[in-house]
């Protein structure tokens, strides 16, 4: 019952094609007519030949990812000390947000220390698609187009976040392996797997699931949904059944260059821009700082009613401005929502400012006060650990809220 040819060595697919796995694979491959003898047995009280090799593995593409990434650094030294500066968090999400969207989807920013911003759509899609393809439990959701993004061969993100992104799914997998629940391996486990994914993966999973149940509920009476800095959200298209059936027109406003850069990816990554789709969402590029009357020639443009009530999702964005803009970006909201218009909110609280970047401006501990200021009353508010204890497991984290906002 231990035995296994090579045949039936199950490697993801990702990885099977990568050169990562074809060097660090050789050695595991070469002593497959040995493993029969140290495969793992119930009770055995020592790790199998089985479990260091798969540590190897790990360690090996750890080493790998830490390398390609310390060439890249060198090599965009200029541009990337321009996105990072703050603590080992705050310069983190920096880098890797100018990591994975180099080359891709560029703003005109005139703020060069916002020059990553964009980048960060690259970032959140990356994690999204690392949540849809764990293994140690079930996903919160399933988003299939930022996984064919990120497909090794025939994705279309940018190549340095493809590697990234089957490199770490390889680990992940590994260290999610039923194989690996033994005694010994249990503590290991237990630091390894959170250490890798919790920080950041389970936070954008809680975050697009608990805004997924919120934009559902609305629906019902709010046939209009506007999506603020949309990036590569991929909403559109995972909720397509919900949004056909409640009639609801779906709205993207982001940089013009960026939804043209969006659209030609998603559609490389197997995305259908049918009629059908087309008529019930509209990109919308334009640029966030300008006053209502452009933003309202824009929507006009594709259908907007400023007579029917709207839900706006500002999801990851409260934190980029500061706080006059972000006062000026929802009395612009305000102007344009019908009453009983809802507006879903993420927002950066005061104990993520020891993470702070050059790309975070905003943070409050009482963004339902701050939702006041403009005339709209608090239906929700809710902090990341509320949210995580109720999805995942229990976690106390004021770091980030949400909040729910009715116009009166």
């Amino acid at each position: 019952p231990n035995s296994r040819s090579l045949e039936q060595f199950q490697v993801p697919e990702l990885i099977s094609d990568s050169p990562a796995w074809h060097t660090l694979g050789t050695f595991e491959r070469s002593q497959t007519a040995h493993l029969d003898r140290f495969r793992e047995v119930p009770g055995r009280a020592f790790p199998s030949l089985d479990f260091w090799l798969k540590m190897l593995r790990c360690a090996g593409i750890l080493a790998l990812m830490a390398v390609a990434l310390g060439l890249f650094a060198t090599l965009q030294q200029p541009s990337l000390e321009k996105a990072t500066i703050g603590s080992s968090h705050g310069g983190f999400v920096s880098f890797f947000a100018a990591v994975l969207g180099s080359g891709k989807g560029s703003t005109s920013h005139k703020d060069e220390s916002r020059s990553a911003v964009s980048g960060t759509a690259f970032l959140v899609c990356i994690l999204r698609a690392l949540e849809t393809t764990r293994r140690d439990r079930a996903p919160l959701f399933e988003d299939d187009v930022a996984v064919a993004l990120y497909d090794l061969r025939k994705g279309d993100a940018p190549l340095a976040g493809r590697v990234l992104f089957a490199l770490i799914k390889d680990v992940l997998h590994t260290l999610a392996a039923p194989s690996w629940r033994t005694s010994l391996m249990a503590p290991v486990r237990a630091v390894l797997l959170p250490s890798l994914i919790s920080l950041y993966v389970d936070v954008i999973a809680v975050r697009t699931r608990h805004l997924d149940d919120q934009i559902s509920s609305f629906l019902a009476s709010h046939k209009q949904l506007v999506v603020v800095g949309a990036g590569l959200d991929a909403r559109s298209f995972r909720m397509q059944s919900l949004l056909e059936k409640e009639g609801v027109h779906v709205f993207e406003l982001d940089f013009p260059e960026m939804l043209k850069e969006k659209r030609r990816m998603f559609e490389k990554a197997g995305c259908v821009y049918d009629e059908g789709y087309t008529k019930r969402v509209s990109y919308v590029g334009t640029d966030l700082s300008l006053d209502e009357a452009g933003w309202l020639q824009a929507l006009k443009e594709h259908d907007f009613d400023v007579e029917a009530q709207c839900v706006w999702l500002l999801e990851g964005l409260t934190g980029y401005l500061t706080e006059e803009e972000l006062l000026g970006l929802l009395q612009k909201i305000d102007r344009l929502s019908a009453p009983g218009s809802v507006i879903l909110a993420t927002w950066l609280g005061k104990d993520r400012l020891g993470t702070m970047s050059t790309m975070h401006r905003f943070y409050t501990d009482h963004p339902d006060e701050f939702m006041q200021r403009t005339g709209w009353q608090t239906l929700d508010k809710s902090s990341l650990g509320q949210v995580m204890t109720r999805m995942l497991y229990p976690k106390e984290d004021n770091s980030y809220w949400f909040t729910a906002s009715r116009k009166p």
